[in-house]
């Protein structure tokens, strides 16, 4: 859940004009944590992020990178979760060209024919 939050932050911020930010997390009335986003070269977003509550807590730094279009072609995300996991995971999305190819028809169970689209 925090990382889909973070990543959009960092997708929504190909649009920001500014090239680092920074957001304190509060728990108490204390600063707990922090998110830095910095924007990097080639279309990329760096986010550091750690948050701390009874000596716990993630502390993760993620990079997004970005296609022409603004869709993420490679997220990935080092460092530890809450309890101390290590997380080291990466996607990378490498699209070809959509090509408009006629539909094929299958069987199915309960139907005679079924449309899958290509």
């Amino acid at each position: 859940m925090v990382l889909a939050a973070l990543l959009a932050l960092a997708a929504s911020a190909s649009a920001s004009p500014s090239p680092a930010a920074r957001y304190d997390f509060l728990s108490g009335g204390r600063v707990a944590g922090a998110l830095l986003r910095t924007e990097q070269p080639g279309r990329s977003v760096k986010v550091e992020f750690a948050f701390t509550e009874n000596g716990r807590g993630p502390k993760l730094v993620e990079t997004v990178r970005l296609d022409a279009a603004g869709r993420v072609s490679l997220h990935e995300v080092q460092g530890t979760a809450t309890f101390g996991a290590r997380v080291d995971e990466r996607f990378a999305r490498d699209v070809k060209p959509f090509v408009d190819a006629p539909s094929i028809r299958m069987p199915s169970a309960g139907a005679k024919t079924a449309a899958v689209a290509r």
